[in-house]
């Protein structure tokens, strides 16, 4: 069926057919079409921070996918611990043009972060882990200063961008679950990204970049798996883009596994009720669905998830069952409208193999997702021509140990892509440690990026200038 499915999406969109629902799977067309039944759909949340200027204009189809509609200043400086504030160059939100799972004309909203002495040649996209159905905790919103205070985890992602920032890369950072927080509804995550990059590379105006920059995309964990969606929806929804390089790592490449043994999990792994209620805001069936079969006396707090940034999900769902907010428990998730929801927006390699080459890192230690389904995903892609360096550590480290531990040599591999330095190897490999994890000398890249993320909380100007770094 996927084979036929890419084949018909390519054949339309050769033959000039540009809306999205060119390549809409049969399972996307069905719940797109659902829309328009007469039964009663949840709510979808608030806009981020309810503010207006995030809604979706009504004439949004008049637009081609990655047209800028507005843009402004950021409301308030960015802050890695919302006490201090950071000081790039600019920093502009810009709303665009893009397309949800389910094939239907959407905005989001990219923010777009300019170093002092910025190389207009080079854009960093940076992929966060919000992990979140609640739109308060978009990256656009939540790397604010005074913005909500249970998006610690998204806040300090600001450091690898100030990484970023002090080689001179413009940096973006989408929205990628949308207005209404679809997490993780990947392709529409990928779209969403996708998008946000043709949007950057119209912003020259704005931005001062470039119309052909160099191009690197760099996510971790929920960060990952909107890279991955990005990686493969490239070919099919954005095959002019040239990305340059995508590293990434802490995969979740199949939530229908996943969901297996999401139902009572701890701390920052409590994704059951995020994980239904992030898909049903692009899968609006799913929303009706999961009305009529959650238990009506715990509903409501099921339905909470929407307030919820990454923090808080962890502290309120910690070691609760899932199974038990439905009313007959988790046999329930094999209902065709979850299960195949599962399958078409939250499995990974069913639709086409990434052209952008991949630095992926993975810890054998993984307790999140378990390492053998990333390499599965790995060995999918390669056997149909991919390029991917796979550096798999042995060391049975846990998911969040190895962000630390995979950063320095996916950092210098990109560093590479920025310099423009040919990929000395061609194809797939696979590797205990990789030769750019050595070469990085770890810790080293660690301690200069905490170093640059400390001057910056200083209020010391950020960018390729001195005195932003201690070290080279």
């Amino acid at each position: 069926m996927h084979r036929a499915y890419i084949v018909l999406c390519v054949r339309r969109l050769l033959g000039g057919q540009r809306s999205m629902q060119a390549c809409a799977s049969p399972v996307e067309n069905e719940s797109s079409s659902k829309k328009h039944s007469f039964k009663k759909r949840h709510p979808l949340p608030p806009l981020p921070g309810n503010d207006t200027w995030y809604a979706v204009p009504d004439n949004i189809a008049d637009y081609n996918p990655g047209d800028i509609i507005k843009w402004r200043n950021v409301p308030n400086a960015l802050s890695v611990d919302n006490l201090s504030p950071i000081r790039p160059q600019a920093v502009y939100q810009m709303q665009y043009r893009t397309t949800d799972s389910v094939g239907d004309a959407t905005a989001s909203v990219v923010t777009a972060i300019i170093p002092f002495n910025p190389s207009p040649d080079h854009l960093f996209a940076y992929a966060y882990f919000s992990d979140s159905a609640a739109p308060r905790c978009n990256p656009s919103l939540a790397m604010q200063l005074g913005t909500p205070a249970d998006a610690i985890f998204t806040k300090i992602q600001l450091a690898p961008i100030i990484s970023a920032l002090d080689q001179g890369w413009i940096v973006s950072v989408a929205d990628d679950g949308g207005p209404y927080a679809a997490f993780p509804s990947g392709p529409g995550m990928g779209y969403r990204t996708l998008d946000s990059l043709r949007a950057m590379k119209q912003s020259g105006n704005l931005t001062g970049l470039s119309s052909d920059p160099t191009i690197t995309l760099n996510g971790y964990s929920g960060g990952g798996i909107t890279a991955a969606w990005t990686g493969e929806m490239h070919p099919l929804y954005a095959p002019e883009l040239k990305i340059d390089g995508i590293a990434l790592g802490g995969l979740v490449p199949d939530f229908v596994y996943l969901s297996n043994i999401i139902k009572a999990q701890q701390g920052y792994f409590a994704w059951g009720p995020v994980t239904f209620v992030g898909l049903s805001h692009d899968y609006r069936n799913l929303s009706t669905w999961l009305d009529e079969n959650l238990n009506p006396s715990t509903a409501d707090a099921f339905w909470a998830t929407e307030t919820y940034c990454i923090d808080g999900n962890a502290n309120v769902f910690t070691n609760i069952d899932t199974c038990n907010y439905f009313t007959q428990g988790c046999e329930s998730w094999n209902d065709d409208i979850p299960m195949q929801t599962l399958q078409e927006g939250a499995v990974m390699g069913m639709r086409a193999t990434p052209i952008a080459p991949w630095y992926l890192y993975e810890t054998v230690g993984d307790q999140t997702s378990p390492v053998n389904i990333t390499t599965a995903l790995y060995e999918k892609y390669c056997a149909n021509g991919a390029s991917i360096l796979y550096e798999q550590n042995q060391v049975p480290i846990s998911h969040s140990d190895e962000s630390y531990a995979g950063w320095p040599g996916a950092f210098a591999w990109m560093k590479e892509r920025h310099a423009g330095t040919p990929l000395p190897y061609s194809g797939c490999i696979m590797t205990d440690v990789s030769s750019y994890t050595i070469a990085a000398a770890w810790p080293l890249p660690i301690i200069q990026t905490v170093f640059q993320t400390l001057i910056a909380t200083l209020g010391i100007p950020v960018g390729a200038i001195p005195g932003t770094t201690f070290l080279p």
